[in-house]
């Protein structure tokens, strides 16, 4: 009997034996998978983080563009001190002012300076389009707003800038700055200055 009392020991310890062995088994494949997925997300990392060399060549391809605009910027700049300069004089313009205190209007002479004679054949070329954009930016103002000389000066600008759109090509054309920022005049074009050579409020 002892011997049968024993059989039975032996099977109970055997049975908890293998599932320890199944749990072992189980958390070595979850720790080879973690480790997997470890491995795997640095290797992600190390692939997508970018290359000093490319971050390099892309500083380098950026400050050959700005060297070759300087260039470009330079030669115009001298080509445009060895020619005259080029002026077109527009015919006069009458419009009628924002209402503040009545029916009040402008009437003001301009004269441009261009960059050079082509310029001025584009200029030409486009005069229904130019004489439209001076009609609706002068339009717009206030008498209160043109009667210093800052106010006169600001609307200098904005033909400038106005014009400069209009001659550029659309694909080429500055964007707009957002309202409420006050605008900067340095849109680049063929016009180089906008001169008023005759300017009266009524």
């Amino acid at each position: 009997m002892a011997k049968k009392e024993e059989q039975p020991a032996e099977e109970v310890t055997e049975t908890p034996a293998s599932p320890s062995k199944k749990k072992k088994i189980i958390i070595l494949g979850i720790a080879a998978l973690l480790i997997l997925a470890l491995v795997g997300g640095a290797a992600a990392l190390l692939l997508k983080k970018p290359h000093p060399k490319d971050e390099a060549s892309a500083e380098n391809e950026e400050a050959v563009a700005a060297q070759e605009e300087e260039k470009a910027k330079k030669e115009k700049e001298e080509k445009r001190k060895k020619s005259p300069p080029v002026f077109a004089k527009l015919d006069t313009f009458t419009v009628n002012l924002v209402q503040e205190t009545g029916d009040q209007y402008l009437q003001v002479a301009i004269t441009l300076e261009l960059e050079d004679a082509t310029a001025d054949t584009n200029l030409k070329a486009s005069m229904p389009k130019i004489r439209d954009g001076i009609i609706r930016l002068l339009g717009s103002k206030k008498a209160s707003e043109l009667a210093t000389t800052e106010g006169k000066d600001e609307l200098a600008g904005e033909l400038k800038d106005t014009l400069n759109e209009l001659l550029v090509p659309q694909e080429d054309a500055p964007k707009k700055p957002k309202k409420g920022k006050k605008k900067k005049y340095v849109i680049e074009g063929p016009v180089l200055s906008v001169l008023f050579t005759d300017f009266i409020i009524q």
